[in-house]
């Protein structure tokens, strides 16, 4: 019962700790005692830390998000300055003070010697992968790059194809070859042009990947921001409920259970029939569990009233005077205090 309250949402989702089902298999007290102390000993509680924890975690993971995007963002212009650099060093080495005008700097086939063939691949990425090819350097800057030259290349063969039927058909059936044939000249020249501007296009495209993602990113950071403010609100709401009627409780029982352990079997029975009715009693004597949550209709005075009224009865030294006298005082003192603010509770 008690256990049940250590949830950052008492009400709508208690602790459970254990099921009734579970209590009514054992079959023996001693059974009974040793499975609900197991899994008592179990469920150990850690609301707040275990959420700061995972906050901490979260937060990490999206400054190392942004850190990576940050990166990605240097990287996309480093690149493209690595690639002009690479290809006017090769220009002046082939043509030292020739006069020769330097080749475009977007450029991504470079012309010139190289010692072998081999392809080569960034060292931050799959990409750029970069080509040689003994008289030339090609270089790859992503997939749509390489679909872009393939459809280039593809042109070719399509364009003779259509140059074949037509000249394989009559005067009155060439037209519509020669005009798919129009059509993929337009294609190809549109390729070009785009493979001609492609590392400006490329660096383009990456950043406009990267703000889809920061965009996105703002999303889920927001989000989260949005889930953390809501469970420390609802933590700061429950404390009071926590600290005035979960743990005084708790706190007695701990003192009962420490006499039950030092009582003899003869004094046993007893001692735990009385535990039993008067903790009902101090339980019905209560406000409602849902009253706790909020600041009304009991307020943080009252709250705290109550609860020291049970902590009090943790700094009386003998367990049969506090069953005797002292709980059922309070229990009935708890009760009066209930029953008059009994016409402010709200339902559940």
């Amino acid at each position: 019962m008690f256990f049940s309250e250590c949830s950052i949402d008492p009400v709508a989702k208690p602790l459970q700790v254990v099921s009734a089902d579970d209590l009514e298999a054992c079959k023996k007290a001693s059974e009974l005692a040793a499975y609900v102390a197991g899994r008592v000993k179990d469920s150990e509680v850690k609301i707040v830390s275990r959420q700061r924890e995972k906050d901490q975690e979260d937060i990490s993971k999206c400054r190392s998000m942004w850190k990576t995007m940050k990166s990605l963002h240097k990287s996309a212009f480093k690149k493209k300055d690595k690639m002009l650099n690479d290809q006017e060093e090769s220009r002046d080495i082939e043509n030292p003070k020739d006069g020769v005008p330097p080749m475009p700097k977007h450029g991504w086939v470079h012309f010139g010697k190289n010692a072998d063939i081999s392809m080569v691949r960034d060292d931050d990425g799959m990409w750029p992968i970069v080509i040689n090819l003994r008289c030339m350097k090609i270089l790859l800057l992503s997939q749509q790059h390489i679909q872009l030259m393939i459809a280039f290349f593809l042109g070719f063969p399509i364009f003779f194809l259509e140059i074949d039927l037509a000249l394989q058909r009559g005067a009155v059936q060439r037209s519509l070859p020669y005009a798919l044939a129009v059509e993929v000249i337009i294609c190809m020249v549109c390729i070009a042009v785009v493979l001609y501007e492609f590392v400006d296009i490329d660096v383009v495209q990456q950043l406009e990947q990267e703000v889809q993602d920061l965009e996105a990113a703002q999303i889920r950071v927001e989000f989260k921001r949005q889930q953390m403010k809501r469970f420390y609100e609802k933590a700061q709401q429950v404390s009071d409920l926590w600290l005035n009627r979960t743990i005084p409780r708790m706190e007695l029982m701990k003192q009962f259970h420490g006499e039950i352990e030092d009582s003899s079997h003869d004094e046993l029975f007893a001692l735990l029939f009385a535990i039993n009715a008067e903790m009902g009693k101090l339980e019905r004597s209560l406000p409602p569990l849902h009253t706790w949550e909020n600041e009304t209709p009991l307020g943080h005075a009252k709250k705290s009233q109550l609860g020291n009224m049970i902590m009090e009865l943790t700094r009386v030294d003998k367990v049969k005077d506090i069953l005797s006298t002292k709980l059922p005082e309070v229990s009935k003192m708890i009760a009066m205090e209930t029953e008059k603010m009994a016409p402010h509770f709200a339902p559940a």
